[in-house]
């Protein structure tokens, strides 16, 4: 499969919207949630209005057939909006999603860009995860690693350093030397 990846433009929104939905884990032998979850404020704050000052996001597309295959971006919520993955009021959120027919390697390829990207632009980024999503398991090669969990949803950071002192997150440092 030839895709490419270029930046998320104002006509990928309801695409964003259905990556969103896609990103929400749901267990083996579950229910998928009806897509009227999208407009609870807890996720919806993941994309609502987007195009915001530090909004940045990647999107994946068919080489061949111009569709759209995958998503991932990151989004600043602070205050009232803190998101699952809230670290502090400067660490992004991340965001990642492929279409479900599509998820050989397409998500690794996005989340690492939007890495280098982050890199790039000295930021931390923060990615919560299910603890039984079994994803976890491929987020060490990409240089994420397990920062704290809270019930049932882990914290990953990307390039910060976190370190844990009598069970309270310590931040060594919140961004990248490049």
């Amino acid at each position: 499969m030839s895709y490419l990846i270029r930046p998320i433009v104002s006509s990928d929104e309801f695409f964003l919207w259905e990556m969103l939905y896609q990103a929400i884990y749901v267990p083996p032998g579950i229910e998928p949630p009806g897509r009227d979850i999208l407009r609870r404020p807890e996720i919806e704050r993941y994309l609502r209005g987007w195009g915001r000052t530090h909004d940045f996001g990647l999107v994946a597309v068919d080489a061949t057939t111009s569709m759209r295959i995958g998503a991932a971006w990151w989004r600043l919520l602070t205050g009232g909006e803190k998101g699952y993955g809230y670290i502090d009021d400067e660490t992004p959120e991340l965001t990642v999603a492929v279409v479900p027919k599509r998820r050989q390697g397409v998500g690794t390829q996005l989340l690492g860009q939007l890495i280098d990207v982050a890199q790039h632009r000295c930021l931390s980024l923060s990615l919560s995860v299910s603890s039984a999503n079994p994803g976890r398991a491929a987020l060490p090669a990409a240089g994420i690693r397990n920062c704290r969990d809270l019930r049932n949803v882990a914290c990953h950071e990307v390039g910060g350093a976190c370190e844990v002192h009598s069970g309270r997150e310590s931040r060594l440092s919140s961004r990248f030397s490049v």
